[in-house]
């Protein structure tokens, strides 16, 4: 009874839900553009200031996703990887919401959900697997502006009638998979249409409004169906005031190429980035102009990795304070430097444009050089750290690139997670050529070309542990998140690179000095990264097998 658990130590909101199929909700009229029919975030608890009465909070109250858990959870403790629970929701039906389903948890399956004439579909958090989900943004009535009264008329009933969408894609730390999906009458192209009614709507919205938060890897779909559309605003970014850094990074997996009414795989990336996204000349296309995406055929060879490259605490301290904020136009998000492809030129007309944001998402492709050239705007830096590594499978590997002065020397190494004992940090080996760079396999090697002054370093998905029997170690298959035969790799939590560079460092400044005439100028090695390789003199001869001298097969006399 409501009082009496005020004294029990546990959290309800950490135990397992156990079952949620076959609700109906509707009509959240007084959070209208943001009250959902169904909601998972808000808080309920006791204020101590006014005789112990029970409030509820129905705005998201905490940064972080709530976790559900097998086991119980007092007060102040927390639940352990191995008892994560999920939160199932089907069958559901949500009308006159200003989101049908709206979740700040951890992870969550919606399956069968229906949402009729909501300011959007659903908006979730964590790892999100929906499937078989339709979205009637608005039912067969035309709608009207301001629901038909031009005075006295709330702000939240202008935003419900101007503008619906089906689903939001997030702007960072998510991994959400969506699959055999309907989303019908999400258009602007309504007839008649009063006084500019549907002046954003889409059957998708991606959030771009932030300088501080930026995509990984995260957002997937298959099998995606739209019924009365507009073919030219299937999805929209919900900020265009301000090219900014999440904008640029924007990304979508669309497994079939359904969500771009395409036939084929193909991978969609941001067009504000310069042609960083477009990974093909000749067989990328151009959204129509409100979409802002490339639209890339994506074969085996292509993927999609995320990571972070900071080369000034300095620099990226400033995020969230005077540089990159989170939407607020009137900070400023300063370019400090690119990043292009190996075998592309014209570094910032090509490139994009890195901030003090340190995050940088991007394709990586055999035909690109398979992996990113980078320049600061102030030289080089004297040390680079690249932490939350993001690859598409432990599998991938991936070239960073990065021009300095001549006769510098590095020193590269992995280094564990913080609370590491033993075998903490993993050196990395100077090989002595561009090839042999290429056919290593190990992930812990690096090439210093004399010739052009760039330094090459292999980088890899790495476990947290780092070292497995003396080897670099790569992260394990089971960290990633699958749902219908969709994958999403997760990202390093501890484990990094850390490169130093021994250069003459320009005063006051932690970057050393270099020549910035040929700026522009990619410094990549021409051809050989798509040329045919021979291997073989750089990897250890097979071991033959026991031949029964006991000794491996061999036939010497010692």
């Amino acid at each position: 009874p409501v009082m009496l658990h005020r004294t029990e130590n546990f959290i309800p909101s950490s135990r397992p839900l156990q079952l949620f199929d076959g609700n109906t909700a509707h009509s959240t009229g007084h959070w209208f553009k943001r009250g959902a029919g169904v909601y998972v975030g808000g808080l309920f608890q006791h204020d101590d200031n006014n005789d112990g009465i029970l409030r509820y909070t129905a705005g998201r109250v905490s940064t972080r996703p709530f976790d559900s858990c097998k086991t119980y959870v007092e007060v102040g403790g927390s639940c352990e990887n191995e008892n994560h629970e999920w939160m199932h929701f089907t069958n559901g039906k949500v009308f006159l919401a200003g989101r049908g389903i709206m979740h700040w948890g951890s992870r969550a399956t919606i399956e069968l959900f229906e949402a009729f004439d909501c300011g959007l579909g659903a908006n979730l958090f964590g790892r999100v697997g929906i499937d078989q989900m339709t979205v009637t943004c608005r039912t067969d009535h035309a709608p009207t502006y301001m629901n038909g009264c031009e005075a006295n008329c709330h702000i939240r009933d202008k935003i419900h009638w101007t503008e619906y969408f089906g689903f939001e894609w997030y702007d960072t730390g998510q991994k959400h998979i969506l699959t055999n999906s309907v989303f019908r009458n999400c258009t602007d192209k309504w007839e008649p249409c009063l006084n500019d009614c549907a002046a954003g709507a889409a059957p998708f919205n991606l959030l771009t409004h932030s300088d501080e938060f930026t995509p990984q890897v995260m957002q997937a779909s298959k099998n995606i169906v739209y019924e009365n559309f507009n073919p030219d605003r299937l999805w929209e970014f919900a900020n265009t005031a301000r090219l900014t850094a999440s904008g640029r990074q924007q990304n979508w997996l669309d497994m079939d190429g359904s969500a771009a009414l395409k036939s084929s795989p193909q991978l969609l990336g941001s067009t504000w980035a310069n042609t960083w996204w477009k990974v093909d000349d000749e067989m990328c296309i151009e959204s129509p102009k409100k979409m802002y995406m490339w639209i890339c055929p994506m074969g085996p060879d292509l993927h999609v990795a995320s990571m972070k490259i900071e080369v000034s605490n300095s620099i990226h301290a400033q995020v969230g304070g005077n540089q990159c904020s989170n939407g607020d136009l009137d900070v400023p998000c300063e370019t400090i430097g690119y990043a292009t492809h190996i075998n592309r030129n014209n570094l910032t007309g090509t490139g994009l444009a890195l901030t003090a944001n340190p995050q940088t998402t991007g394709p990586v492709h055999p035909s690109l050089g398979d992996g990113w050239y980078i320049r600061y705007l102030k030289g080089a830096p004297r040390a680079i750290r690249i932490s939350t590594i993001q690859m598409e499978s432990p599998e991938r590997s991936m070239l960073l690139a990065f021009p300095y002065p001549p006769g510098t020397k590095f020193e590269v190494e992995a280094q564990a997670h913080d609370k590491c004992v033993r075998n903490c940090v993993h050196k990395f080996r100077q090989v002595t050529s561009f090839a042999e760079l290429k056919c290593m396999e190990t992930g812990d090697v690096f090439f210093w070309d004399e010739a052009k002054n760039v330094l090459y370093v292999t980088v890899i998905s790495i476990s947290d542990n780092i070292e497995d029997n003396g080897k670099l170690a790569r992260r394990e298959k089971s960290s990633s998140f699958e749902y219908n035969g969709i994958e999403i790799e997760h990202w390093a939590f501890q484990s990094k690179i850390e490169i130093i560079a021994d250069c003459t460092p320009e005063a006051g400044t932690v970057f050393c000095s270099m020549d910035g005439d040929d700026f522009n100028q990619v410094r990549s090695v021409p051809n050989i990264t798509i040329a045919p390789l021979d291997c073989a003199p750089f990897r250890p001869d097979p071991v033959d097998p026991d031949d029964g001298t006991g000794d491996g097969g061999s036939t010497g006399d010692g």
